[in-house]
């Protein structure tokens, strides 16, 4: 939580101001019961209309006063929590977004929306009530048994033996609800995973007649969170009465000795009337205490997911020197011993992979599902970073260390399309946004998807569904390959972007490709040796290890068991 801390730096005066007229509003209350006392003692008895006035007077322009301070206090603690949230929000987006492919893997989707969302949300809650509770109602607490002595001593040990006793029973039960909390608080990413996966996939559910065991996989989840909500909401339950009754004990003890002490006057009624008021103001805040560790409690656990997505790093923490190089001309490009390993598992996904590539050569990358084609791809689009080797230009110049210049000078098509709820025209200019009309035509050309994108009404302006519902597969994945080729990028990378095509469409492509090659490095990976037939040299993957790399007749052989 102290580490998420530093983020309010940028509003510490809201942040001091919020705390301080929170503390100016305290002492207004602090002053009632004396104003009440005086009121008792020199209106009421006294039978002083004049002076019950005057009191009354006092008690309202400090109702007023108050009321002013607190508000005021309200909306500084409120635009320094907000203004927090939204600053940390901000990173932990733009640091989810900056992870690299394996470092993303290592939780769900839902379980990073919960992070931005739920669990930001607990932590400008805690700092907003922090700023407004945390010091006013200790301070109320020790002030209210401070003002006790100040006004009868002897009547007032009992709020020296009730106010410690306190402490220690909502400590405990704080304790004790903490780690049900930070379970209740796993059991919600549970069920977004299941709602999201119930969601995204409700069309294979239905195709497979899955509904009823979806449902009763979901309710098991929420009738599991629903139980441990109702166990910690339990014992944190319990807290009131306790507190009721302990505050309630004092009340008592405090009648007693202040009716023997009216009696051998050593007391008047008005103090005894200001004792009650200040026990009183001691309940209320330690309720008000308990809710605030409750709520700290959980903003704790919050704060805790939170900081363990920061932890996780990202590529940005590694680019190194990448503005001396930005300008650099990719001529050709070499792997030499590169080792490559997801973090969550101990082989590696890649070992010793080692080429040379020119500048105009179309680089294949062959090998069946799951020998390391993607993850090489992803390395060269710098994605991923590898464990161990070097990716370096001509000039010996290193990118070991400088993804950034990687993702600056490469572009990449994947397998499974991702297009956007908005127009083809919108779609295409997240590649390059200053595109002229002539550049998405030239695309769209090469990918071979001009003719359906112009036969629809709106041609460019016409509108996709979310992941382009509304086209079919092989229309998604042409206006994909579109956006690649738009980027104009000096390596283009396509990772299996003819599955869906048919063959004469993929010909087509194959042949566009050839023509604009050689002011490009390519690299083409596929399952199909047949969509390698444009291919200068071809990388052959077995089980992450590279078992060749050179032209297409001779890579054949080797794959098909020739000489």
């Amino acid at each position: 939580m102290l580490r998420l801390l530093k983020y309010l730096k940028k509003y510490k005066i809201e942040a001091f101001l919020g705390p301080l007229f929170k503390l100016i509003e305290a002492c207004f209350e602090l002053a009632v019961p004396l104003v009440m006392a005086a009121m008792i003692e020199k209106g009421i008895h006294a039978k002083q209309s004049d002076e019950i006035i005057k009191q009354g007077a006092i008690l309202l322009i400090l109702g007023v006063l108050g009321m002013l301070f607190s508000v005021t206090a309200q909306y500084f603690s409120a635009k320094a929590a907000i203004g927090m949230a939204s600053d940390l929000r901000e990173d932990l987006y733009w640091h989810i977004i900056n992870m690299s492919f394996g470092q993303f893997d290592q939780k769900t989707p839902s379980g990073y929306v919960s992070r931005l969302s739920v669990d930001v949300n607990q932590v400008q809650n805690c700092v907003n009530m922090c700023l407004r509770l945390l010091l006013r109602s200790p301070f109320i607490v020790f002030g209210a048994m401070v003002m006790a002595f100040h006004v009868d001593a002897k009547n007032a040990i009992i709020f020296a033996v009730i106010i410690p006793i306190l402490f220690v029973l909502v400590l405990c039960l704080i304790l004790i609800t903490i780690p049900f909390y930070r379970k209740v608080q796993s059991l919600v990413d549970k069920v977004v995973t299941s709602v999201r996966e119930n969601v995204t996939g409700i069309r294979v559910i239905r195709a497979f007649g899955r509904q009823e065991h979806e449902k009763r996989s979901f309710n098991n989840i929420v009738d599991l969170l629903s139980k441990e909500q109702l166990f910690a909401g339990k014992i944190s339950a319990i807290m009131n009465p306790l507190t009721y009754i302990l505050v309630n004990f004092g009340i008592l003890v405090i009648l007693y000795q202040g009716n023997l002490s009216i009696k051998s006057n050593t007391m008047t009624q008005g103090e005894l009337v200001a004792l009650l008021n200040y026990m009183s103001q001691v309940l209320v805040e330690v309720i008000k205490m308990a809710s605030l560790i409750l709520f700290i409690s959980k903003a704790l656990s919050s704060a805790g997911r939170i900081n363990a997505v920061f932890q996780m790093g990202s590529r940005d923490e590694k680019e190194t020197n990448g503005n001396n190089i930005q300008e650099a001309e990719v001529s050709e490009l070499i792997l030499k011993n590169v080792d490559f390993s997801y973090s969550d598992t101990g082989n590696k996904t890649l070992e010793d992979i080692s080429f040379h590539v020119k500048q105009g050569e179309i680089i294949g990358v062959a090998g069946s599902m799951g020998m390391g084609k993607t993850t090489l791809l992803k390395l060269l689009a710098g994605y991923e970073t590898q464990d161990s080797g070097e990716i370096i230009l001509i000039d010996g110049k290193s990118l070991s260390e400088c993804n950034d210049f990687l993702a600056n000078h490469t572009s990449m098509v994947f397998q499974e399309t991702s297009l956007f709820s908005g127009t083809i025209k919108e779609n295409l200019l997240l590649a390059k946004p200053n595109a002229t009309d002539d550049d998405l035509v030239n695309a769209l050309k090469v990918a071979q998807a001009y003719e359906f994108v112009y036969e629809m009404p709106k041609q460019l302006a016409s509108k996709l569904s979310k992941m382009g519902k509304n086209l079919s597969g092989g229309q998604r994945q042409r206006l994909s390959i579109a956006r690649g080729i738009l980027k104009d990028r000096i390596i283009l990378l396509l990772d299996d972007s003819f599955s869906a095509l048919d063959y004469l469409t993929e010909s087509k492509i194959r042949t566009a490709l050839v023509s604009r090659k050689k002011d490009y490095i390519t690299f083409l990976s596929s399952q199909r040796i047949a969509s390698l037939l444009i291919a200068d040299k071809i990388v052959v993957l077995e089980n992450g290890k590279q078992v060749g790399f050179d032209t297409h007749s001779i890579t054949r052989n080797r794959i098909e068991g020739k000489n």
